[in-house]
């Protein structure tokens, strides 16, 4: 799993389980083409499943990117 591809998404479809919330926004990882692992954390291993991307719409695209390098001491 990649997490520099997250996405945020609201389900829209439950897809017959007790597991997703309809109208709650997840943190979504693609799996594929069709497929989601979902979270509802911006982690994609702390997953509940993987769905098919049917059940959500997309809300937006988030790119996980690494804060700069703090400035140190400057030795002379």
């Amino acid at each position: 799993m990649n997490t520099s591809e997250m996405i945020q998404g609201i389900c829209v479809d439950t897809a017959n389980t007790t597991v997703l919330v309809e109208g709650q926004t997840y943190f979504l990882f693609p799996n594929g083409p069709n497929y989601f692992y979902v979270s509802i954390f911006p982690d994609s291993k702390a997953h509940k499943g993987c769905y098919q991307s049917r059940c959500f719409q997309i809300i937006k695209k988030l790119k996980e990117e690494w804060p700069g390098e703090p400035k140190g001491p400057r030795l002379v």
